[in-house]
């Protein structure tokens, strides 16, 4: 090949490079979110498939759910709560949103206004979403060997409460079944924390012993948490594995939850 032959080719290459560089699509950052907000119906409303379809309607709406199990009827108006999950690009404030466009657009609406917001407005998905979990063994150091995958992010365990309180909701039912144990979530060892004994239920020996075999082998058990009708939460199960999360400085530990009408 020839120099002439040899330069026609190198550019046809770096043209060639250019044009799929320009026609490749960009990544588009969205993410989606969920918000429950709690609307007063009144009688001259339009009907309910006819409010949810409005309400898809509004800009960056995805999806509309009534929760019926907080439904309440008086003689001139219907108490609902709205499940609105929303896509929004980038780091859009998700509450100026809700605040400035969603909410104003709802109360457009022929006969039904907004009360207040349920709760936080949470991420459902989209990037900078991870847990944190590991393979056969969770170490003290997590960042050196738990992988990272992308998640939708758990309730609070006081979101789980209140939904059990208010409708007999069981935010988590079905336990999933990995590393030979059942839990429902990932729940963050702060949470957790929280609802501990302020003193370890053994000496210094046996937890030093048992901390080395949680480093080792991690929790081989789930943290129990029973959560009451009765507005109470507390943990009946696996409590040292909460104790040795914290020293250790582990982020995450798996719950599983007992719905309870007392606690």
């Amino acid at each position: 090949m020839g120099l002439w032959d040899y330069l026609l080719h190198m550019t046809d290459k770096i043209t060639d490079k250019w044009f799929r560089k320009l026609n490749e699509r960009p990544e588009i950052d969205l993410r989606i979110y969920k918000v429950r907000l709690r609307c007063f119906i009144s009688s001259d409303a339009p009907t309910d498939g006819q409010i949810e379809n409005l309400i898809r309607g509004i800009e960056a709406v995805t999806t509309v759910k009534n929760l019926v199990q907080f439904q309440n009827k008086s003689a001139n108006r219907t108490t609902r709560v709205y499940e609105i999950k929303f896509e929004l690009e980038g780091v859009r404030p998700r509450e100026t949103y809700v605040e400035l466009t969603l909410i104003p657009e709802i109360k457009k609406i022929k006969g039904v206004s907004v009360s207040n917001i349920r709760g936080k407005i949470e991420q459902v998905q989209g990037k900078n979403l991870k847990e944190y979990w590991a393979g056969p063994a969770w170490s003290a150091k997590p960042e050196k060997n738990i992988q990272t995958m992308p998640h939708t992010p758990a309730l609070t365990i006081g979101s789980v409460l209140q939904d059990w309180m208010e409708g007999a909701v069981q935010a988590y039912d079905t336990p999933m079944n990995t590393q030979n144990m059942a839990y429902h979530v990932m729940v963050p060892v702060e949470e957790l924390w929280d609802l501990c004994n302020r003193y370890y239920r053994s000496g210094e020996y046996d937890f030093d012993t048992r901390y080395q075999d949680f480093i080792k082998n991690g929790p081989m058990q789930p943290v129990f948490v029973a959560v009451g009708r009765n507005g109470r939460v507390k943990l009946t199960g696996n409590e040292d594995a909460v104790w040795f999360a914290k020293k250790s400085g582990l982020k995450e530990l798996p719950v599983f939850f007992s719905y309870q009408r007392q606690v």
